[in-house]
């Protein structure tokens, strides 16, 4: 499970939670994992791609594609952040290691907002494929997806406003 909430550094130094509804999820977030780990990824705001951003592209760019190359914008959105947006792992493991392989690959799934498409061992290999989500993109990662989909586009002849 991963939580989303606003924390605000005053002047001095001190954080809080901005919003109670928030802080009542990280209440419920804790008290279901005692005993526990979890991983807490800080990052400024202003760095995250932002509901404007998501709205341009997926009101604008995405709604482009739309009826002569896709049904819907959600298949627009799967077949381009399968095609800019994946990513594969292959690792060696011994019956030792793979658990702690396995662990580390998840962490750092949910360290950068990927989802697991699938997993299989080969021979004596891993190979994990997965993709980033968009939500999780700062703001230049998300822009260059963008410009991506863009990009093809325009070499289907769409001309974007």
């Amino acid at each position: 499970m991963e939580i989303e909430v606003l924390i605000h550094t005053d002047n001095d130094g001190v954080s809080q939670i901005v919003d109670n509804k928030d802080r009542k999820l990280v209440k419920a977030f804790y008290s279901k994992r005692k005993g526990q780990y979890s991983i807490m990824t800080l990052r400024d705001e202003e760095d995250k791609r932002n509901n404007q951003m998501n709205r341009h592209l997926w009101g604008i760019v995405y709604h482009a594609f739309i009826p002569d190359h896709f049904e819907t914008p959600i298949d627009v959105h799967i077949h381009f952040s399968d095609k800019f947006l994946k990513q594969e792992s292959i690792f060696d493991f011994d019956e030792k290691t793979l658990q702690a392989e396995i662990e580390k690959i998840l962490k750092e799934a949910r360290k950068t907002g990927k989802s697991i498409l699938s997993t299989q061992i080969i021979n004596d290999k891993v190979e994990i494929i997965w993709v980033r989500s968009t939500a999780s993109l700062s703001k230049e990662d998300f822009l260059e997806y963008e410009k991506n989909v863009i990009r093809e586009g325009g070499s289907l002849g769409i001309e974007f406003p």
